[in-house]
This record gives C-alpha cells, sequence and structure tokens, in this order.
C-alpha cells in the first residue's frame, strides 16, 4: 500500500526529520520507500494529504485487564490500594482477564498505540487477545508470593517459564519475565525469574524503589536499597526494565548506567497513588539512560492515553525542578516512541518512520483546532504533547495492517467487547 500526499511524517530517524507532503511505500509489513510522488504499481492508496503520521506508540508497561477495575479503587496510597486490588484479582477468571485485555486493547489502539508491554495473570487468555487485535504483545505471567492464582511461589515460577518457552516463536507475542516487585516476592523467586530469563534469552522487568515505604523495607531487611539488593543477585543487566524508580537514589543510578539497564515511567499513575516525589528524569537523561513511556494500569491511571502521560510527564518535570526548560518537548516524545522500542530492545524494527522498519504508525487528523494554527513559527511536536490527545487519532496501524481506520476499529468489535465486560463485572 501507499500512504500518500502524508502532510507530515515525524520520522524520529537520529536527525528527528520532519518530511511534508511525502509518500510512505509498503510491502509485507515492511516500510519500503519514504519519498514524494512514489509511483503506483497496482498497491493499495491511502489519501493521508489532511493527516500527520507517526511512529506508532509504544506504552512500555500497562496492566490491560485492568479495565474492569476502572474507578473501583480511588484515593488510595500505594499499599493499601495494592491489597484492595489483590483480594480483587484472586476472584478474576480467564474469561475476566481475556475480555478485559480486549477493552484495554479497543482503549489503545483508539489512542494510537500499536505496543503494549503487558504485566498481568492469566498469559494465554491475554496473548489470544493481542492476536486478535494484531498489535505487538511483549507479555508476562507476573509472578509474585502471595496466595492466589497458585498454591506456591514454585508453581507460579514454573507456569511463568512454560508460558515464556510456549511464547517464544509467536508472530505477535513476546514473553517477558516479570517478578512483581521486592516487596511482594522473596529472594529465591526473584533469583528463579532471573535464570528463567537468561536461559531463553528474554526481557525481564520488577516494579521497583516506587514508595518510601518501599525503600526503608528494603533497607531494613536486606541492608540495601531495592537496586542495590536487585544488583547483588546479579538481576541488573541490558536486559532489564526498572518500572517507576521514583525513590532510586545517586548509586542506584550509577548502578542503572553501569549496566545498560533501561526505567519504566508512569507519570500519572504515580501522581495518582501519590508516590510522594517525581523521579529523577533530568539526571537520568543527562547520564544517557534510556527511559521509556507508560500509562500503568487503567485503575490506577485510569485511562491508556499516552498522550495524556506525554504532557503530565512534561509538566511533572518542568515544575518540580523550577525550570520550563528542564525536560524538552523532544525528549518527551522520544520517551513514547524510539525510547519505547530501546527499552524493549526493537529498536530496529520499531520507534521510527525508516526504510526496513515495520510499518507501525500512529496517524491524527490536522484539521482540527488543537493543531492550529501549524506553520514554519511553531512546533508540531508541541501541539503533540500539549495540545492533542488520543481522541484525535484517526488510523493506527501495525506492520501494514490497519487496526484503526478513519476511526473505525478493523480488528475488534466495540460493541461485543463492551457488552461482554458489562456482563461480567454486573453486580
Amino acid at each position: 500500500m501507499i500512504l500518500k500526499n502524508c502532510k507530515y511524517i515525524i520520522t524520529q530517524d537520529k536527525d528527528r526529520k520532519i518530511l511534508q507532503d511525502t509518500d510512505i511505500l509498503v510491502k509485507d509489513g515492511k516500510i519500503v520507500k519514504i519519498a514524494k510522488n512514489i509511483e503506483q504499481n497496482n498497491e493499495e492508496i491511502h489519501d493521508f494529504s489532511s493527516k500527520l503520521i507517526m511512529p506508532g506508540m509504544i506504552n512500555t508497561h500497562a496492566h490491560l485487564p485492568m479495565t474492569l477495575f476502572r474507578g473501583y479503587s480511588d484515593d488510595l496510597g500505594l499499599h493499601d490500594w495494592l491489597q484492595k486490588m489483590l483480594a480483587m484479582e484472586a476472584k478474576l477468571t480467564k474469561e475476566h482477564v481475556y475480555w478485559g485485555t480486549k477493552l484495554g486493547l479497543l482503549e489503545g489502539i483508539q489512542f494510537g498505540t500499536t505496543t503494549f508491554a503487558d504485566f498481568y495473570y492469566f498469559p494465554y487468555e491475554r496473548a489470544q487477545a493481542m492476536k486478535e487485535s494484531g498489535v505487538n504483545g511483549f507479555l508476562d505471567s507476573t509472578v509474585h508470593d502471595m496466595p492466589g492464582f497458585f498454591k506456591t511461589p514454585t508453581d507460579a515460577v514454573n507456569f511463568s517459564e512454560k508460558f515464556i518457552k510456549d511464547m517464544l516463536e509467536e508472530k505477535y507475542v513476546t514473553p517477558i519475565a516479570s517478578a512483581h516487585s521486592i516487596y511482594l516476592c522473596g529472594k529465591e523467586t526473584i533469583k528463579r525469574m532471573k535464570e528463567i530469563s537468561d536461559k531463553y534469552n528474554v526481557l525481564r522487568r520488577i516494579h521497583v524503589s516506587e514508595t518510601e515505604r518501599e525503600v526503608k523495607k528494603s533497607l531494613d531487611q536486606y541492608k540495601a536499597t531495592p537496586i542495590e539488593f536487585l544488583d547483588e543477585l546479579g538481576w541488573i543487566d541490558e536486559k532489564t526494565m526498572l518500572v517507576h524508580a521514583n525513590w532510586i537514589t545517586n548509586q542506584e543510578l550509577r548502578i542503572v548506567k553501569k549496566n545498560n539497564a533501561k526505567i519504566n515511567h508512569n507519570p500519572i499513575s504515580n501522581m495518582k497513588l501519590a508516590y510522594g516525589r517525581a523521579m529523577p528524569l533530568r539526571k537520568m537523561l543527562d547520564m544517557d539512560i534510556i527511559v521509556s513511556l507508560a500509562t500503568d494500569g487503567p485503575t490506577s491511571n485510569n485511562n491508556l492515553d499516552l498522550f495524556d502521560d506525554m504532557k503530565t510527564s512534561a509538566l511533572m518535570h518542568k515544575f518540580e525542578m523550577n525550570n520550563p526548560i528542564g525536560v524538552k518537548d523532544q525528549e518527551i516524545y522520544d520517551m513514547a516512541n524510539i525510547q519505547g522500542a530501546k527499552a524493549l530492545m526493537v529498536e530496529d524494527e520499531i520507534g521510527s518512520v525508516e526504510v526496513g522498519k515495520n510499518a507501525d504508525f500512529t496517524a491524527m487528523g490536522l484539521n482540527e483546532a488543537v493543531f492550529t494554527p501549524l506553520n514554519k513559527h511553531n512546533n508540531i511536536i508541541s501541539h503533540i504533547i500539549y495540545a492533542a490527545s488520543g481522541s484525535n487519532v484517526t488510523d493506527t496501524i501495525v506492520k501494514g495492517k490497519f487496526l484503526y481506520k478513519n476511526k473505525e476499529f478493523m480488528t475488534l468489535n466495540k460493541d461485543e467487547i463492551i457488552k461482554n465486560v458489562q456482563r461480567l463485572m454486573k453486580v
């Protein structure tokens, strides 16, 4: 297919070029040519003359099935919130998680997200939902030591390993090894998940240094801060994604940098759950640590609109540093695409609009108030971060396939999904 006369293409290549009035030729799910006036040779033509094309949005940390609990647990701090959630989650079935995942995908696709790194239970049902939707899915079978879905922590670890092994050759699903946190996982569980990650050469991730309470508990229990403790276990390397890290120390930042680990930023969720401070984003960026952006779950955000998180992240850090240029627009925007691709170690496939990469795109209509005026005197990245929202997305494309076209779902049945979630969650 040819995306014809794209009004703007935000490439996110190394030079951060923005192209105007340019075509994109897609074959077999890949970008094969980007140029003006590409000659048609029986390709399907799509007119993008009033649209902006950008790399598909990458959400590097979500709990998609938690759409089921949206609005259920507000005005609580993390640990009280978590106890309430764990009690509710223990009642979930495979059917709940399948439809809850589909609802999350419906929302994310509508808001332009092409890649999700999901963190939850019932992985086979989530994988099936992702395959049916057409998104790029990175997912786990989350492991912790609390009673619930498994009789013992060993059972949870073994099930996670089985899922990883089963998913290694899947086209749309990439498995991840996830330990929930050091406050819900014992040392042996954390060590086992590291071994599994190494055995199958997959990414691993963990919630870490979310609150001051967690850090104090780690110091009492292990005589080390959370990331220092994980480093002692050999957990911190280039395959590691550390989720949140609001209370990270300077010494821990040096550990992250030395080992090329990645950090995941969830600004709205962090503020809603009152983590008490923002992550030191400026320090991280100055150290060339890869930081990606995410929504977290729909129970703590409470939506899956990465555009909201871009704006919130920009405002949060400018405000905290009392510096309007403390974090720049382009740095924030990078976190939602190319930095996310680097965090997932797939930057050769996604994260920018370049020849040879997958044809993963988010498109937005420019004939909107929030994009007006648009001229040489203003910054289109600024419009995207501060004025636009997921509601301005018109098309979501993965590997050259429309998942959302002119604001219509192409792979998911919206009415069916909403009907089933309402049925399952009816009290």
